[in-house]
Order: C-alpha cells, then structure tokens, then sequence
C-alpha cells in the first residue's frame, strides 16, 4: 500500500513583522545629544560602524550594493509633533514628517526621519512631493544643487523608543543603537536626514569591512 504521507519541509519560513502595527518611535519628536562625527573627541568606534556612519555618499546605494533585495517600506508621512530641537532647526514651523524603514533581504536595516519645510517641498524638487515607496536617497543624490552639511551622529540606549521598536521588528537585542543626522539643501532649501542603524544591521557586521 502507498503512503500518501509528504515528508515534512527541512526550512522554516521567516517570521517577518507585522509593520502595520508599529509604534511610531518619536510621537512628541526626537530630541538627543547630537556631536559633530569628525570630532576629535569622538570615541573610536569598532569598524564597520565609524565607516558607515561617517559615509558622506548614497546610504540607499550601498544598501543596495549589499544586499539581493532593498525596500523603502513607509511607516509614516504627516505633520507630526516635532521637539523644540527639530523646529529649531527651521525658520518655518510648516513640516512634513516622512518616516520609513529601509529593508534588505526582508531585515529593517535602518530607520529614518525626514523633516521637509512646505517650501522644500514646494520649490526645491517636484520629486519630493510624490517619493511614496522611492528611496530619498535617489532624489538628494541625483540633484545636482544637492548640499549635506556635517554629518552629526549620537546614541539611543536600551531603554530609548528605537530600542522600543526595534523588538516590535523582531531584530536581536542591542546594547546601544547608533544614529546619525545631517541638513541637506536643494536649490538652498532646507531638509533634515535622521538615520538609526538598528540591530543585526550591516553597520554592525565585521564580515562587511
């Protein structure tokens, strides 16, 4: 007699994470002890992590480059509640909040927040206006007026609301997540870049030095 019986799959599938229930990290904006990256008294971090954070060139094409597969998976784009630090780094109070999550091979590798004045929006580069799924990254850098002033970095503890939603990711624990931000101008006109590179990211891996 014939068994019917399949035997059992040797794979499991990947457990990924249910990105409509994620807690935005920074309701009331984000506010955090911000230092200028090629400072003298910056601590050596461990290679890879200086490299990446310090990397004035495309992050979106060197995930790209790293990875099978890249995604920018919108969580977020709204007049959000910004801290007093976000709005001081604008004349107008008008700003669009996007946040989104930049994944390669169906890991979230970094968070990202991007504040946008309505005359950014407006003047600078039609393309802002409509990104939807498009990586920021390929407008800022396929501008030829693009400007990126210092690259100014910091760390979020354990206990920080990205650490937070970094378990609602599923990604392994991290002692401390590293995070940068940098002004971009187009056409001369404002835009602030937020990115935390969260656990288990590529920042992190020796293998990619």
């Amino acid at each position: 007699m014939t068994s019917n019986s399949q035997s059992p799959s040797t794979s499991c599938p990947k457990i990924v994470p249910n990105y409509h229930s994620i807690t935005m990290p920074f309701k009331q904006g984000l506010t955090a002890h911000w230092f200028d990256g090629h400072c003298d008294s910056v601590p050596q971090w461990r290679e890879p992590l200086s490299d990446w954070l310090l990397d004035s060139a495309s992050l979106t094409k060197r995930l790209t480059q790293q990875s099978e597969s890249f995604e920018v998976k919108v969580l977020q784009q709204s007049h959000s509640t910004l801290s007093q630090q976000e709005k001081d780094l604008f004349e107008s109070d008008d700003i669009e909040c996007r946040e989104v999550l930049l994944i390669c091979d169906e890991q979230a590798q970094v968070y990202a927040r991007t504040l946008i004045p309505k005359a950014t929006l407006e003047h600078a580069n039609k393309r802002l206006a409509t990104l939807g799924n498009t990586s920021l990254g390929e407008v800022l850098f396929s501008d030829p007026s693009m400007r990126r002033s210092t690259i100014e970095v910091c760390q979020f503890n354990e206990f920080s609301p990205i650490s937070m939603m970094s378990q609602q990711l599923l990604l392994p624990a991290q002692s401390n997540i590293w995070a940068r931000r940098s002004m971009f101008y187009l056409q001369d006109y404002p835009l602030c870049v937020v990115e935390c590179f969260l656990p288990g990211s590529l920042a992190y891996s020796k293998s990619l030095l």
